[in-house]
């Protein structure tokens, strides 16, 4: 007994000293490089039911301020990290901000392998070019079949050879079952990300851009969840696309949704940043290393995780209720990342990609602020928003009108089709023993200090409290 109790406090120490080390490698600072004018006295006065938002929960538990400067971009500077390229390491802030510490090698990996990305890009480009010369491939729908037909794609590489054999030497080098991809399928700088770790507010936020388009276009009635999954669709939710050829013959306004972390990993998607994940988090149009305009969410990783555990919890994901300690500090759950790690991927990607722009949008001054915050939104985005464009997407997109919706929709698309589950709901909080407070506050000490370990830092660095919310 007093072996187990003195294994226990070492623990506790250990993790203790290695906190307060990441505290000093790491820095954050909010820029915001592109002033503009204050709201003038003309503004849309603000409703009063646009606050409680999210996936699957309510407002946070625990709130954080806005910024008081109106801005028109909105930025985040990277947590900077004075750790390892390489060697071994027990979570992410001893590694680079190029890196991340990998669950299963428990050594600093790249979140993107540049000269072997660059070398499969390579053969991948060749192999596509030749198919296309061939002219015999057009039973290849791209990323949508594949998701659907994934063992017997016709976008396979061993079934397009079969149709062009000239192209053999050309794409000798990818794997029999890798799907070709071709230039249509790739994303360009006309398609806008909505990226996000789950459960950060990425279906609110869809309404509220959905709306404040509609609303541009003469739309006087809120966008309802068909609409909104219609003009902004959830790229890696196949039965919610309404073709086969959606991505590729998009006109008009592109935009999606994806929860996929910055990475660079090729089909069939196993062993690298997202390890194990469906493969079609590794093809294209989902492919993360190609995005060009990016708006990610971000939220308060306590309330983040409680949401996500609730949801998952809904869809049969998770069994036992009780067995949140387990899930929260499971780094390889979907997206395949954990919620510091995907922050941290986006942070480097913004780096290291010198065509890439990120609108960063934070889930509390959302909630605080969102004239401000869809002002800035809309500036990114290149809509000529008006303030009754605004105010009429705001309350479009209000938690009372989605929750009506909702029950006059009979569920959301998502869950109807992709799960069978009419009856879960987005617009939700957590009540009772699944409430955020009482989800963390019924942790062990240990399993708390582990998530702490992982994600504490960055809760530091965006200016979150350190300490989960309390019942």
């Amino acid at each position: 007994m007093c072996r187990g109790y003195f294994a226990k406090c070492v623990f506790g120490v250990a993790v203790l000293l290695t906190l307060l080390w990441s505290s000093v490698l790491l820095s954050c600072q909010v820029a915001s490089p592109i002033a503009a004018p204050a709201p003038g006295a003309n503004e849309a006065p603000r409703p009063t039911n646009q606050t409680q938002h999210s996936e699957m929960a309510t407002a946070p538990d625990v709130g954080t301020q806005a910024p008081t400067t109106m801005t028109m971009t909105a930025h985040i500077a990277p947590c900077l990290a004075g750790g390892s390229e390489g060697g071994d390491c027990s979570h992410s802030a001893q590694c680079a901000s190029s890196h991340f510490c990998h669950p299963e090698k428990k050594s600093c990996a790249p979140f993107c392998r540049s000269k072997s990305y660059e070398k499969s890009e390579m053969v991948m480009d060749n192999c596509s070019h030749c198919m296309e010369q061939c002219g015999k491939v057009s039973s290849c729908q791209g990323f949508i079949e594949e998701r659907a037909h994934l063992r017997a794609g016709r976008c396979a590489k061993s079934i397009l050879v079969g149709h062009c054999p000239m192209c053999k030497d050309h794409c000798e080098a990818l794997l029999n079952e890798m799907p070709i991809r071709f230039p249509k399928d790739q994303p360009s700088d006309q398609d806008f990300w909505i990226t996000s770790y789950p459960k950060t507010g990425s279906t609110w936020v869809r309404h509220l851009i959905t709306n404040m388009y509609l609303a541009l276009h003469g739309e006087t009635r809120p966008a309802n969840f068909k609409t909104v999954d219609d003009l902004i669709p959830f790229i890696e939710d196949g039965k919610g696309w309404t073709s086969e050829s959606m991505f590729r013959e998009r006109t008009g306004l592109r935009m999606w949704k994806s929860h996929s972390p910055f990475h660079c990993d090729t089909f069939p998607c196993k062993g690298e940043t997202v390890h194990r994940q469906g493969p079609s988090q590794c093809m294209c149009p989902n492919c993360a290393a190609k995005f060009r305009r990016v708006v990610y969410i971000y939220r308060d990783g306590y309330n983040t995780l409680a949401s996500y555990f609730r949801f998952r919890l809904g869809l049969g994901h998770v069994k036992d209720s009780q067995s949140f300690a387990k899930f929260m500090n499971d780094r390889r759950m979907y997206p395949g990342v954990s919620w510091a790690d995907h922050i941290r991927s986006w942070q480097h990607a913004e780096i290291v990609q010198q065509d890439l722009l990120i609108h960063w949008l934070r889930y509390e001054a959302m909630e605080e602020s969102p004239e401000t915050e869809l002002k800035r939104l809309a500036f990114f985005l290149g809509l000529n928003a008006t303030e009754e464009s605004i105010s009429f997407a705001i309350n479009a997109s209000s938690a009372k009108t989605m929750q009506d919706m909702e029950q006059r929709e009979g569920g959301l698309n998502f869950f109807k089709l992709r799960y069978n589950r009419p009856h879960l709901k987005f617009v939700t909080a957590g009540s009772g023993e699944l409430a955020t407070a009482t989800l963390w506050s019924g942790i062990p000490e240990e399993a708390l200090a582990i998530w702490q370990l992982h994600n504490g830092p960055m809760m530091r660095c965006l200016g979150y409290p350190e300490l989960p919310p309390k019942r």
